[in-house]
């Protein structure tokens, strides 16, 4: 699926999620129990007439299973417009179930 997300709040993504954990706050390439690991093509796009940044979650693949017995998850993508850590700043992709790809 495609994701986007406005600058200016106003995005097409209405779900948002109260956590501000990622990768980065972790450390060491887990989250929780799980290795960190995967690939994640986004596509972006600022438009100067709207002062608003469009962005493309193209596709992600290998990702980690958190369900290492069926070797599945069900991943998303949270994009964070930085320095802004509040809810404002965050959009979030629909969830895809059973799937590493």
């Amino acid at each position: 699926g495609v994701a986007k997300s406005a600058a200016n709040g106003g995005g097409s993504l209405g779900n948002r999620s109260e956590s501000l954990a990622s990768i980065y706050s972790q450390g060491e390439g887990r989250y929780g129990t799980v290795s960190v690991r995967g690939e994640i093509e986004l596509g972006y796009m600022y438009n100067t007439n709207t002062n608003t940044i469009d962005i493309n979650v193209k596709q992600c693949r290998d990702l980690a299973p958190v369900d290492t017995k069926r070797n599945r998850s069900d991943p998303y993508v949270k994009v964070y417009l930085l320095p802004d850590r509040t809810k404002s700043g965050k959009r979030k992709t629909k969830v895809k179930k059973h799937t590493l790809n």
